[in-house]
């Protein structure tokens, strides 16, 4: 849990800059369990920390989330930015996405940019605009039915419903890559 709390802060803390100038919090909400319950609508830009954070109302603008376990139902109108070791977007977000964390998975919609870094990014969902990961593995597409497994997809140049997806991790050679499942 001292490995999980202490990555949720360094992303907090490398990403507060990027969104302090244009970020401002007209709601709170913080706590142990953090839900937001289908049908109730947060106004402004919204900052929600908690050890899981499930969001299955809507969010009228920016949305910050900071957890061990996020979880995006709802529609957010603006940006989303989540920092957790697990982090799940099944509803639509208006803006760009940032998601830092172990595991991040979009089985949702992104209408601007996508930005994941983590040990792996399960893309099944729409990107609008370009997906840059940087992580170990990405899963691009649906799970396979004779398999019941994604394909791992580690090349460092993918696309992404038409859009053009990035690696940071930069090129690899072929033995350094995991074995396909």
């Amino acid at each position: 849990m001292k490995r999980t709390a202490l990555i949720l802060t360094a992303a907090f803390v490398a990403t507060a800059g990027v969104w302090a100038a244009d970020f401002s919090a007209d709601t709170v909400k913080s706590g142990n369990y953090v839900h937001v319950p289908a049908g109730e609508v947060l106004r402004g830009g919204t900052v929600l920390t908690g050890a899981v954070v499930v969001v299955d109302g809507d969010v009228d603008g920016d949305l910050m989330a900071f957890a061990a376990y996020v979880e995006v139902n709802g529609n957010v109108t603006g940006d989303l930015l989540a920092a957790a070791a697990t982090i799940i977007v099944n509803g639509k977000v208006a803006g760009s996405a940032q998601c830092y964390g172990a595991a991040v998975s979009n089985a949702g919609s992104v209408a601007g940019s996508l930005e994941a870094a983590g040990a792996a990014l399960f893309l099944r969902g729409s990107v609008g605009g370009d997906v840059d990961s940087a992580g170990v593995a990405t899963w691009v597409g649906a799970l396979s039915p004779a398999t019941s497994r994604p394909r791992a997809d580690t090349s460092p140049w993918r696309t992404a419903r038409g859009s053009r997806a990035t690696s940071r991790t930069g090129p690899r050679s072929s033995s350094s890559r995991p074995p396909r499942p």
